[in-house]
């Protein structure tokens, strides 16, 4: 690798000349960089504090950082004899567009003094403050930059981001539509318009913009996933699920993106005496509710393998016995033992293609009897009453996704309800993170001794046990579901798994409780606390003899009450 390196020939006092830095300048151009840096520490200790030095040993620090391949000419980088300041932005701009954002601030925060009225030096700065989480910050170098420059779309997209992730979406609408006008072929502003559309349910509105995006990039199979998405919340199948496979390349469906196999994939033959493959994507929540189409799979197939993550695979094996069930990483499969393969999440395309065909099938997953004998003993010892499990939040939050999660002092008037044992479902507390929250929130939340991350067959088996089950949407919620277990989960209106509805068609005993983007937590969870309580009183008699036998039947007869329900009296 070579670079065509130059470095400043106006040095300032007491700074190295050109000649005593070129050896060091032609190593860095080879591409050694190991070399190269030795050279400059030696020049550095001569010249201590030399800007020009240290900035081009921190060039060689970000190459050995695995991204040589992808730093440009370092020439282009420090833009000739133009000074160092210039030299920190393109630098740090550079940085920005590797999503290297954190290194990026601090090669800008150098420029300052020099661009600070410079719009697009304003908008890289807001840019990396904000791909770092720091809103509000990052808002404020984006609004200086527009208001040097009123006519840059990217500022109004960055701008449109950071509303929508603090949830202020009629300002990131606002932001959006501004930066599609200034530029109508903008296909991020279209695709993070239709996505903010979408999480205010406003869903036709959200199709139009994915829409327009297949029509300005039709081979980005993401935005497919996207507008796949939508249908599902809008009731659209199977045209969803048909999407919904251009999810799967694009790595929408799968973080270490499609199995590669030298068989074809199933796509509805004959399965006859055929064997199939079908293989894990997505999360363990994911996998559990797909896996509810295996039982119709199993009755097509002259016989199915299922690989499936370590710690799903003895529930897995227990519920699904006509199959063969592998644990990923675990066990080879023979390549003649089967003819087609599937990604599980695609089988809902051929088993789920309408909402008339998801089955009232109470349960689908086995727990093992014994361990769920043993919660049931283990949960009657903490007394009379309701055991009620709960979780609150995902351990994967991000800005993304926060608005599906709350915070435990939200739930306090759920666990105001009396005669209930709210039992931990939060897979990532420790006991002392627990008894810490319990402290914080004036809480009694028990932890059980099971290790809810790992041992997800003892967590199916707990939830068996359980009398109910009442969390935000993470797999705790599937795993309620698919054993069988009364749960109510809180969701966004918009969430694609209602399909349409207001109910989870893929658990029957599943309640929805959903809200809409703008409806704080503590309103959502003041209605759960209501049914809650309604649930625990005690119900009055169904009869109740009237005050005279000349009242009405409460049968609902009709009659009077000594001529019905009081004649024999």
């Amino acid at each position: 690798m070579r670079f065509n390196l130059k470095v400043y020939d106006q040095p300032p006092a007491k700074q190295p000349s050109q000649a005593e830095v070129s050896e060091a300048v032609e190593i860095h151009k080879q591409g050694d960089l190991e070399k190269a840096v030795k050279l400059y520490r030696k020049l550095t200790k001569k010249y201590p504090r030399n800007p020009q030095l240290a900035f081009l040993q921190e060039i060689i620090e970000i190459q050995q950082d695995g991204w040589q391949d992808d730093i440009p000419l370092v020439n282009d980088i420090l833009v000739g004899n133009k000074g160092l300041a210039a030299a920190n932005r393109v630098f740090g701009g550079y940085l920005l567009g590797l999503k290297r954002s954190k290194e990026a601030e601090r090669f800008l925060l150098r420029a300052e003094s020099d661009f600070r009225r410079d719009p697009l030096y304003l908008y890289h700065m807001g840019a990396a403050l904000a791909d770092q989480e720091k809103f509000e910050t990052a808002e404020v170098w984006l609004q200086q930059a527009l208001l040097l420059n009123a006519d840059f779309p990217s500022t109004y997209f960055e701008l449109g981001n950071i509303y929508q992730k603090t949830e202020r979406l009629e300002k990131a609408v606002a932001c959006y539509q501004k930066a599609i006008e200034l530029d109508p072929e903008f296909f991020g502003a279209f695709s993070n318009l239709g996505g903010t559309f979408l999480r205010m349910m406003r869903l036709k509105e959200a199709m139009a913009c994915f829409d327009r995006c297949m029509e300005l990039n039709w081979d980005d199979k993401s935005i497919k996933g996207r507008a796949a998405i939508t249908m599902m919340a809008m009731g659209i199948l199977p045209d969803a699920w048909k999407l919904y496979e251009y999810a799967m390349p694009a790595g929408d469906r799968t973080k270490h993106g499609p199995l590669e196999l030298p068989k074809p994939r199933w796509n509805d033959q004959d399965l006859t005496d055929k064997g199939i493959l079908i293989w894990p994507e997505q999360g363990i929540g994911d996998n559990l509710r797909f896996s509810s189409c295996l039982p119709d799979l199993i009755e097509r197939a002259g016989h199915v393998i299922v690989i499936t993550a370590k710690r799903l695979a003895p529930l897995f094996a227990r519920s699904f016995p006509k199959a063969r069930v592998i644990a990923s990483d675990e066990e080879t499969v023979e390549m003649d033992s089967f003819e087609y393969h599937l990604p599980i999440g695609s089988l809902p395309l051929y088993f789920r293609q309408t909402q008339k065909d998801f089955p009232n099938r109470q349960r689908y997953l086995t727990p093992a009897p014994e361990a769920v004998e043993h919660w049931r003993q283990r949960l009657a010892e903490l007394g009379d009453g309701l055991k009620i499990g709960v979780c609150w939040e995902s351990q994967l939050q991000t800005a993304d996704n926060r608005q599906h999660f709350c915070t435990l002092d939200k739930w306090e008037p759920v666990f105001k309800a009396p005669g209930a044992t709210f039992i931990n479902l939060q897979y990532n507390l420790t006991p002392e993170t627990l008894a810490k929250e319990n402290a914080k929130y004036d809480t009694d939340i028990i932890g059980l001794e099971i290790d809810l991350y790992n041992d997800l067959d003892g967590v199916a088996a707990l939830e068996e046990a359980l009398d109910l089950v009442i969390t935000v949407g993470t797999c705790m919620s599937d795993f309620a579901g698919s054993v069988g277990t009364e749960c109510w989960t809180l969701l966004l209106d918009w969430c694609p798994d209602l399909l349409g509805t207001d109910r989870l068609l893929w658990y029957p005993n599943t309640r929805v409780f959903t809200r809409h983007w703008d409806e704080p937590w503590e309103v959502l969870l003041q209605r759960v606390a209501n049914a809650l309580e309604e649930k625990l009183t005690p119900q009055k008699t169904a009869f109740q003899a009237p005050a005279s036998r000349n009242a009405p039947c409460p049968c609902g007869s009709g009659k009077r009450y000594k001529h019905c329900c009081g004649a024999a009296s």
